[in-house]
């Protein structure tokens, strides 16, 4: 079982159950009311258990754990990105797999950028199977992938390179050996700052689309769990076609679950939010006075006035957790008041 933290004013922790429906954790609060430690502090409780953490980070929202050793940070901006376009992760995977095969996952995954037509992806597909037999590959994929578009000077191949202008010609992608993502007891974060909130967004996708097709290809569903940790995720919309609704619908299949942070669920639509709050474990941050009503109807706890007053009285780091949290020898499963900072 993953920790979550302890009970206020208490030293009993507060596990998330062993038969929960999902492996989904969602930290709704505004900024300054702890989310950001809380998150921090979740990767490095789900290290401990054996898990693989993979951060992706936009503009340094995710603050890497203190006081551990099984950190890696990865600056894209300086150190480029080492998720090859035709491996899977890990890269050992590929062995049984055909390029074509590998091709097609790297168009899928271009996909989650900004779609494409048939022509579009047949054209994006050739052009990385020429790109494969170029020298520049070695050094940067993505720019490899460009100079094939373009030298190809059809129309349809500029319509392509014009789709990802922005991320073929800023992102350095190349493959590492010595890098996986397969990592148990592991977290690597991606921080992606120094880009523009554009292109850090299409490389979030990317990076989401690659993790969810490993996931798969591997059948994950009896291995130790993979969490990705994204803070400030609505950023990313959470589009029926997108990686992150996949993974927030059938992540459990594949023992694959997310830690999401943002700062009020009145970005998300009714049907997104109803989505968001499946997940099996929801820790709210103080919330603003004006959003208590709506989520108390979401939690099933509309009118409790006793509820609304915890809520209201929450301090930095402490929130109000709802789910299925095993305490002691008890499986609990109305509210509790948890608190980040009794450390």
């Amino acid at each position: 079982m993953i920790k979550v933290t302890e009970l206020r004013g208490t030293r009993k922790a507060a596990y998330i159950a062993e038969n929960v429906n999902n492996l989904h954790i969602l930290e709704v609060g505004p900024s300054g009311s702890g989310k950001s430690v809380a998150g921090s502090i979740l990767e490095k409780n789900a290290a401990s258990e054996g898990a693989a953490v993979i951060g992706i980070s936009m503009n340094q929202a995710i603050t890497p754990p203190t006081g551990v050793t099984n950190v890696r940070v990865i600056y894209v901006k300086e150190q480029g990105l080492p998720i090859s376009v035709l491996s899977d992760i890990p890269v050992h995977v590929k062995d049984g797999r055909s390029s074509n095969e590998l091709i097609a996952d790297a168009v899928d995954a271009f996909c989650t950028i900004s779609n494409l037509h048939v022509r579009q992806k047949k054209a994006l597909g050739e052009a990385i199977k020429r790109a494969m037999q170029s020298d520049i590959w070695r050094q940067n994929e993505f720019l490899a992938i460009e100079k094939e578009l373009l030298s190809s000077k059809g129309d349809v191949e500029e319509s392509v390179c014009a789709h990802f202008e922005q991320v073929l010609q800023s992102v350095c992608i190349h493959s590492d050996s010595s890098f996986h993502l397969d990592i148990s007891g592991q977290i690597i974060i991606f921080e992606l700052s120094g880009y523009s909130l554009n292109i850090q967004k299409q490389l979030t996708c990317y990076i989401l689309a690659r993790i969810w097709q490993e996931a798969r290809a591997q059948n994950r569903s009896g291995n130790v769990p993979w969490f990705i940790h994204l803070d400030e995720f609505q950023e990313l919309g959470i589009r029926p076609d997108s990686t992150l609704y996949q993974i927030l619908r059938e992540g459990r299949k594949f023992k694959l679950g997310t830690i999401l942070a943002t700062q009020t669920l009145e970005y998300f639509s009714r049907s997104e939010r109803a989505l968001l709050l499946q997940a099996s474990s929801k820790l709210f941050f103080s919330p603003e006075p004006h959003e208590i009503p709506r989520l108390l109807a979401d939690i099933g706890q509309r009118g409790n006035m006793a509820m609304s007053r915890r809520l209201s009285l929450l301090q930095r780091g402490q929130c109000l957790a709802v789910g299925k949290y095993a305490v002691d020898t008890s499986v609990i499963e109305h509210p509790l008041v948890l608190d980040f900072t009794q450390r």
